[in-house]
């Protein structure tokens, strides 16, 4: 499996005690798809072919987080 999960963030001062911080994530940046397992049941129409992947598609969050 090949996953990347970059992450940015940049703390702000608000007071002298209190921080506002801004972060941006990506969780599997190149988006390529990871193949589960073949489907193993031999009596089955679907024997050996390959029908999900093993990792979620590209997510984007982005976040604000208050310190005080």
């Amino acid at each position: 499996m090949w996953i990347i999960d970059p992450s940015m963030f940049r703390q702000f001062r608000v007071t002298q005690d209190s921080r506002l911080q801004f972060r941006f994530e990506v969780f599997n940046l190149p988006n390529t798809p990871n193949l589960s397992a073949p489907n193993s049941a031999i009596d089955s129409n679907t024997a050996g072919l390959v029908n999900s992947t093993s990792t979620s598609a590209r997510q984007m969050p982005v976040a604000l987080k208050y310190n005080d």
